[in-house]
């Protein structure tokens, strides 16, 4: 069941208006080709953490782990291209 009107919209509905980067600027146009790309390695990232929290305490180790992650996504992928051109 919805909301009454007199809350207004959902949630949903004004969130999609709201971007963080103007659409009408070459820095939109650089970046949003590669939001699918991006949204899938956040969602790997959040599934590699126990319980979806990050167990590292401090900017640091949380630095070092999102790194760790980094590094090894790229080189699981250099393997597999690697692979496909053999």
């Amino acid at each position: 069941m919805g909301a009454p009107a007199e809350f207004g919209p959902p949630v949903q509905q004004r969130l999609k208006h709201l971007q963080q980067i103007p659409q009408d600027t070459l820095a939109h146009q650089l970046v949003y080709p590669y939001r699918a790309d991006s949204d899938s390695v956040h969602s790997q990232f959040d599934l590699s953490l126990w319980n979806r929290r990050m167990i590292a305490y401090g900017v640091e180790r949380q630095k070092l782990f999102v790194l760790g992650f980094a590094l090894s996504q790229n080189a699981t992928s250099h393997q597999l291209h690697l692979g496909k051109a053999a």
